[in-house]
């Protein structure tokens, strides 16, 4: 991961001249034409033991296809679910194995290619046809020149993510276990262990660090906690990812609109002036507390995943304005931020499974808006191409960050503490090398209090 400012900045980016977690808002979105694209050729289907693996060419301009699914040639295609714990069922392609069906049935399938997860695929490509293998697997024999060079290993690992790091200073918890204690020794060996440089974390912006207050109606400032916050960080060797979230109480138009059980509030703000100045007056404390050398070489994410409107009243979301309150609240934010220094790092839109891209690059594109960094997040399933994305945009000097990434979109499911995560884990940052800048494992401990504090470590929670 390449955090260097220096290295294709894009300051001011612009070019020259289904299935989803919970429900994405979708009223005043942006006006945009969806882009059809033509479905993949050479569609090719090898029956395995169990599974059927198909490859096809990648079409230029595609951020992932749909795989369909008949039980005979003339239809009907239904798109296929891989698994049905993931938070999205397009798959980056141009290789995908299905183990879904019944050995030796006979089956066809069809490819259709996405330019946007928000939009319509194209046509299904001419249908190929093969069975699921009976027999069991053959033994393999793999031998490893480990003196051959095959290529540059990417740690797209680095950055990870990580519940709101207040939790530093947190003291005994349920079960006796010691909060603060054990989440910075769930850093302290992820900086040792794995070499990661970066955190992204929740709610920096929270009342807990009285961040924000106004008196007498005029805004004060007060960075004491943040800086005792990234004072431990850095003191562990590692580096924030600001993620500019969640509204101070003050300045938020609804204060009741919360999520999570430490209430982050969702609301946009009332004062949009205000929140610029925020934005400004946080970069430049930071920038004079630390130095400019050391926050360019951070990032300022505005706000988390903005396109869930909620999975009901236990969940409301996080965020309950339009998509075009948010294109404001970023814009707004990414200027404040970058009007401190031009090498501050700023990016978005952080949407939860690769949401909003196309709008997302429309609006950058038209108003001229700061743009590093493109991120987003996506669970229990190979990251998207969106290097294609950017590049029909025009935007191919942006860095792609997935800031939030893992095995599972649930809390307390089954699999995160499974023996089936680690190899997904290690599958999917061999799929992005070469092509993404982070993939940021959610989350690095299980020391994690968005539905409450868990009652001991280990419990099937993100980590």
């Amino acid at each position: 991961m390449n955090m260097d400012p220096s290295a294709n900045n894009q300051a001011h980016a612009h070019p020259d001249g289904e299935d989803h977690t919970g429900r994405q808002a979708d009223t005043e979105v942006q006006s945009r034409p969806a882009t059809v694209l033509p479905p993949p050729s050479d569609l090719v289907a090898e029956p395995g033991a169990g599974q059927v693996t198909m490859r096809w060419q990648p079409v230029v301009g595609a951020m992932g296809y749909f795989v369909h699914r008949s039980e005979s040639a003339h239809g009907p295609f239904v798109r296929l679910d891989h698994g049905g714990m993931g938070d999205m069922l397009a798959v980056p392609g141009p290789l995908f194995a299905d183990t879904t069906g019944i050995p030796g049935k006979r089956y066809w399938y069809a490819i259709a290619s996405i330019f946007d997860v928000n939009v319509p695929p194209g046509e299904l490509s001419a249908p190929v046809e093969a069975s699921p293998g009976v027999e069991n697997a053959h033994p393999l024999t793999l031998r490893v020149q480990a003196r051959t060079a095959a290529g540059q290993l990417d740690p797209v690992w680095h950055m990870l993510g990580s519940e709101h790091l207040s939790q530093l200073f947190y003291g005994e918890g349920p079960g006796g276990s010691q909060i603060g204690a054990e989440f910075q020794e769930a850093l302290s060996l992820a900086r040792r262990e794995l070499g990661a440089t970066h955190i992204r974390a929740h709610a920096i912006l929270d009342d807990e660090q009285g961040v924000y207050r106004e008196v007498a109606g005029e805004a004060s400032y007060d960075f004491t906690a943040i800086d005792r916050i990234y004072d431990r960080l850095l003191d562990l060797g590692l580096r924030p990812i600001v993620e500019v979230s969640f509204m101070p109480r003050d300045l938020a138009s609804n204060p009741e609109a919360t999520v999570f059980t430490y209430r982050g509030i969702t609301s946009p703000p009332r004062d949009w002036q205000r929140w610029g100045e925020l934005n400004h007056q946080l970069a430049a404390h930071l920038v004079e507390h630390y130095g400019i050398e050391e926050v360019s070489q951070w990032g300022f994410e505005i706000w988390n995943e903005p396109n869930l409107v909620g999975f009901g009243p236990n969940f409301p979301g996080f965020w309950t304005g339009t998509q075009v309150d948010y294109f404001r609240l970023y814009d707004q934010a990414a200027r404040a931020i970058k009007s401190v220094d031009e090498r501050l790092l700023v990016g978005g839109p952080a949407t939860a499974a690769v949401g909003w891209m196309a709008d997302f690059l429309d609006f950058v594109r038209r108003e001229r808006a700061p743009l590093d960094f493109l991120s987003t997040h996506s669970y229990n399933n190979l990251p998207l191409d969106l290097h294609q994305t950017l590049k029909s945009y025009g935007f191919e000097g942006v860095r792609i960050w997935w800031t939030e990434w893992g095995v599972s979109p649930t809390h307390f499911g089954l699999v995160n503490d499974s023996a089936f995560g680690a190899p997904f884990i290690l599958h999917g940052m061999k799929s992005v090398q070469g092509r993404d800048d982070a993939l940021a494992y959610w989350v690095i401990s299980d020391h994690f209090e968005e539905l409450g504090r868990a009652s001991q470590l280990f419990h099937g929670g993100f980590m």
